[in-house]
């Protein structure tokens, strides 16, 4: 670890993420737990890591657990596994940051074959029709729910182990 990267790093979780819960007035608040890593590209060396508010209140490290699922910081590698596949919608339309998806909340996935799926938005919001640009900036999980069976799943996966990300995680 780089201890200016790593102070850089808790700094920022406690200025975007946990200075702006209100723990008082939203009942999810009270649960939001923060984790995360960061990696120097050129030689893939972790730099500096961030496992939660503090050991002595939280028990585990959020950083290097398992058992959470991945969440919209898996979005990236399913747009460049588009991108790179030259993936196409549903209806034919090459898949750029300009194509529209609709980001109704809770609109069932198309394409599907592993049954009913309609993810929700995050605070339940629809978007309605959005460009991958702007569903990319405001985190819509109907975009890329939808993209990611567009895409293939395995493709994504193929993307995100091309990519560093190790087979087995």
């Amino acid at each position: 670890l780089q201890k200016s990267r790593q102070n850089a790093f808790v700094k920022a979780v406690d200025d975007q993420v946990m200075s702006n819960l209100d723990k008082k007035n939203r009942k999810v608040d009270r649960y939001v737990r923060a984790g995360g890593v960061s990696i120097d590209p050129a030689t893939g060396k972790v730099v500096a890591m961030y496992g939660g508010i503090d050991y002595t209140k939280q028990y585990v490290n959020n950083a290097t657990r398992r058992d959470y699922q991945v969440g919209s910081t898996f979005k990236p590698f399913v747009f460049t596994s588009a991108v790179q596949n030259g993936s196409q919608t549903q209806d034919g339309r090459t898949i750029t940051p300009n194509t529209v998806y609709d980001g109704t909340n809770k609109r069932p996935v198309q394409g599907w074959s592993g049954g009913s799926y309609a993810p929700e938005n995050e605070d339940n919001r629809s978007y309605g029709p959005i460009t991958v640009r702007t569903a990319t900036d405001k985190s819509v999980n109907a975009v890329y729910a939808q993209m990611a069976v567009d895409v293939g799943p395995s493709k994504v996966k193929q993307t995100a182990v091309d990519l560093g990300v190790p087979s087995t995680t």
